[in-house]
């Protein structure tokens, strides 16, 4: 069965947008004819665009306006476990050339020969890692804002308000956190020389995580 995905003329630019809504996602019996890949699923929504699943809760969604991915994150509620009151998200913009090669320039748009499953499956892997590390970031600095004041009573006064019940509350939130940071958010960044880095398979090769939320990654 042929899975190509239909893709527009040369120059022509599509969205891919990472959310991370839960801690784990179920995405068993969501396999279907039309899928592209069952490591991570992916599979195509509507006439142009693609999913892509990832168990540790991340929904990559590319080629679909803003109402089509509010409709398909609400289908995928009840398979979420630990959803998040506040989802991150991360956006990249992607531009079909078929006269020049697979590659990020610095600054500019992805740019692909074809939007191929195997070509957007890459483009989904690279932005849930990134949209994790945004998260896990944002986290590790929560946990800094609350030490710091903690720190600074210890070496002022040689204790704190609260005693060892704010102590161990402190060290609960911070192995927490590292238990977090320690998952499946291992991202690698191996520039070309000439600044300009090209897509390979496994990950991209240059791609930077801008850690602010709802930000686009640097490329």
């Amino acid at each position: 069965m042929n899975h190509a995905t239909k893709s527009p003329p040369s120059g022509a630019r599509t969205t891919a947008r990472a959310f991370f809504v839960s801690e784990r996602l179920n995405t068993s019996g969501l396999e279907r004819g039309d899928v592209l890949a069952t490591t991570p699923l992916a599979f195509r929504v509507n006439e142009n665009g693609v999913a892509v699943l990832f168990r540790y809760g991340v929904v990559v969604l590319i080629g679909l306006n803003a109402l089509e991915e509010e409709e398909f994150l609400r289908g995928l509620q009840p398979r979420m476990t630990g959803a998040f009151a506040r989802r991150e998200e991360e956006i990249a913009t992607i531009e079909l050339g078929s006269d020049r090669e697979d590659q990020i320039p610095p600054g500019g748009p992805i740019c692909l020969q074809s939007l191929s499953p195997e070509r957007l499956i890459l483009i989904g892997e690279a932005l849930a890692k990134s949209v994790v590390l945004a998260r896990h970031e944002r986290e590790v600095a929560s946990v800094f804002d609350m030490t710091e004041p903690f720190a600074r009573q210890l070496a002022q006064n040689g204790r704190i308000r609260g005693g060892r019940r704010a102590i161990l509350k402190h060290i609960g939130n911070a192995l927490l956190v590292r238990h977090r940071v320690s998952g499946p958010s291992r991202c690698r960044r191996n520039p070309t020389s000439s600044g300009t880095s090209r897509i390979s398979s496994g990950s991209i090769p240059g791609w930077r995580t801008n850690m602010s939320s709802g930000s686009v990654p640097n490329r």
